[in-house]
């Protein structure tokens, strides 16, 4: 019996240390950071390694510097949805942030300007989608990765402005693509482009790259070597009427031309062997001119698309 309960007491104990454990990797602490006048509190927890995470903003200032350091450790993560909704107009974030993740300063309807130190590296889903003021961003050189969608609904994002010794990204015309100008990743809400045009060398229009362009009518990709056209690409491109794809097009992401209703024919190529989720979903209208045998007849059969066929020259 003297065993049994010793056994008890130190399984008690280990599961202790443990929860402990658990609770040192993801406490959560409440940093004040004082500066412009006003007082900023963070919820944060502390990472594996070492460094910490913002998970959470409570405040109401106009002007938001985020801390570098809290409890002596780097701000080296802004969390998800973290800044989600907040009032500030300004932001600056730190030397020491490295990443900003999905929908970190979502729906920020009164954010005019951000200000992001060389030192970023990642910008994730969603990050900025909604900051209906926000009209122009600089994306510093140490940026590597950007998902497509971290822009979306921006109403008056006019420029996404790249610094010139960045070996990962550029601007053309104010869209960012990547510094090989292979990939189209964002053409900002308000670039008010009726007919887009991209580089002989683009292989594929990324992911929300085109979404709900409000002005676009037509795009030409027939002289270039685009392989993919990725989810949600021209998903909600309202007045898209007419698109002309190349002959070295292999896949068509889900919902990629969903929702555009005044496109009422497209061709798709033979070469595309892959078609994602609802990649024409809600064009009602909309015909697509297929290949016999293709991959594209069998999913517009089985997916109740309009269709038919290229006529043989």
């Amino acid at each position: 019996m003297a065993r049994q309960h010793g056994d008890l007491r130190k399984a008690k104990g280990l599961l202790l240390l443990i929860l402990l454990l658990l609770f040192s990797m993801l406490f959560f602490a409440r940093a004040q950071a004082n500066q412009a006048g006003e007082t900023a509190v963070y919820e944060c927890s502390l990472m594996p390694n070492d460094t910490i995470c913002i998970d959470r903003y409570f405040g109401d200032a106009n002007i938001v510097f985020i801390p570098s350091q809290v409890y002596g450790r780097d701000v080296t993560k802004i969390g998800k949805y973290a800044f989600q909704g907040c009032s500030a107009k300004r932001i600056y974030t730190p030397e020491t942030l490295v990443e900003i993740g999905e929908g970190a300063f979502q729906n920020c309807k009164q954010l005019e300007h951000i200000k992001l130190k060389n030192g970023l590296e990642r910008v994730g889903k969603f990050a900025f989608r909604g900051c209906a003021k926000m009209n122009t961003i600089t994306l510093p050189a140490s940026l590597r990765e950007v998902d497509g969608s971290a822009f979306i609904l921006c109403s008056i994002l006019r420029t996404i402005h790249v610094e010139a010794d960045s070996p990962w990204f550029r601007e053309y015309q104010g869209m960012l693509y990547t510094k090989d100008a292979t990939c189209l990743v964002s053409v900002p809400a308000a670039k008010r482009v009726k007919e887009l045009y991209v580089y002989t060398t683009l292989e594929q229009i990324g992911d929300y790259a085109c979404y709900r362009q409000a002005y676009l009518q037509k795009f030409y990709v027939d002289y270039t070597a685009v392989k993919r056209i990725g989810d949600y690409a021209f998903a909600g491109c309202m007045e898209l009427e007419k698109g002309q794809l190349n002959d070295k097009l292999e896949e068509i992401g889900s919902y990629a031309f969903a929702a555009c209703p005044k496109m009422l024919e497209l061709t798709i190529p033979a070469s595309v062997v892959r078609l994602g989720e609802d990649a024409f979903l809600a064009n009602d209208y909309m015909m697509l001119d297929l290949t016999p045998g293709s991959e594209t007849e069998s999913y517009a059969r089985e997916n109740g698309v309009m269709y038919s066929f290229e006529p043989e020259w």
